[in-house]
């Protein structure tokens, strides 16, 4: 992000103890610009037109005991000092936006790329179709559960007593389903697949993954500091003949992106066990919550609280009622939605993050 100008970073020192060193963010501007900053999008808490730094910190070494809270920075003493990680608003900000910028980036581009790059060597020049394509077995295989038998009963429900179990089972199915995402996850681990072709004689050709991976590196590894320079980009237009190709080179990446697919669910030889278990587990505990729920049943109707006279012990009693329906019901959707895993996780599917085709200059 340095690089292509979207943000300015560099170091700090808190002037009440120079030893304390930390970072600094805040939106570019070229220093022969005397214009009010426009930037990309707007980060929290960071206003272009007040110059207030971001102070932060990026390696958890580098957190103390007790945290501190804040720093001096310019003339603001009380400067909040952030920890850049997941969770962290401007860390947030900064990939949901940047995403946005990769992906609203043009399918083709001409690229030159600086003086010391692995692929300015002019036999690695060409037209290359790159695909970045993400499997994260969690989030693929293990769909959102239908809602419409809960928002039924939630409709049904007169009065907020008798709607707080269905409101508790809401929030238990969410708490479920993460954590068999979580569990999946962890048994078949997320992959990130970078391919790419090479368009050579007609036809397209894999390339090895070194190539692939230097192919999103537009820059020169041996550089650094402020001698690092991006490649440079333009928009080109797609020929008769690459436009005509283009579908016979996804469908490579598509036929590769499959074969390592069923690669990666080779290397889990005990995966039908690891399922079953999981769906004993998950059984066996719905069961006893479901029988919990049904003696509740069972001792509020043998004191009539169904029948009572009183508007208070029936709506009681349709809570219970509804608490043990409920927990029948998240019991069907977990296991419903174990049940065709097995077989869903033979079909490579994958989340597209970007298709780009590079013309290497």
């Amino acid at each position: 992000m340095e690089c292509a100008n979207g943000v300015r970073l560099w170091y700090g020192k808190d002037k009440n103890r120079m030893s304390r060193s930390f970072r600094l963010l805040h939106y570019y501007r070229s220093s022969y610009s005397t214009a009010p900053i426009e930037p990309r999008f707007l980060l929290p808490g960071l206003d272009p037109s007040d110059g207030r730094r971001y102070a932060y910190l990026d390696r958890r070494r580098a957190l103390e005991s007790p945290p501190v809270a804040t720093v001096h920075v310019d003339d603001n003493p009380v400067t909040p000092l952030n920890f850049l990680d997941h969770g962290d608003p401007v860390h947030e900000t900064l990939l949901t936006e940047w995403a946005k910028i990769g992906k609203a980036a043009s399918p083709c581009l001409e690229v030159l790329l600086p003086e010391g790059h692995p692929l300015t060597d002019e036999a690695q020049r060409g037209v290359y179709l790159v695909a970045i394509l993400s499997w994260v077995p969690g989030d693929l295989h293990l769909p959102e559960p239908d809602r419409s038998v809960v928002l039924q009963g939630l409709a049904e429900a007169k009065i907020p007593q008798e709607r707080k179990p269905i409101l508790d089972a809401i929030k238990l199915m969410e708490e479920d389903l993460r954590a068999d995402r979580f569990w999946l996850n962890s048994v078949l681990t997320p992959r990130l697949d970078v391919m790419a072709a090479r368009y050579v004689d007609g036809g397209w050709t894999l390339v090895e993954q070194g190539i692939a991976d230097a192919l999103l590196t537009p820059w020169s590894l041996t550089v650094k500091g402020k001698d690092r320079r991006l490649a440079k980009g333009a928009t080109t237009e797609l020929t008769a003949e690459l436009r005509a190709a283009k579908s016979a080179g996804v469908g490579l990446l598509r036929q590769e992106h499959s074969d390592r697919h069923r690669r990666s669910l080779g290397e889990r030889i005990d995966l039908q066990e690891r399922i079953a278990s999981r769906r004993y587990l998950i059984e066996s505990e719905a069961t006893d919550l479901i029988s919990w729920r049904q003696a509740q049943l069972d001792d509020a109707i043998a004191q009539n609280l169904d029948t009572s006279e009183r508007g208070f012990a029936r709506s009681r009693f349709r809570a219970i009622r509804n608490a043990r329906d409920m927990a029948a019901h998240a019991r069907e959707v977990r296991l419903a939605r174990l049940a065709g895993l097995t077989e869903g996780l033979r079909q490579p599917e994958f989340s597209e993050y970007k298709l780009v085709m590079l013309t290497i200059g």
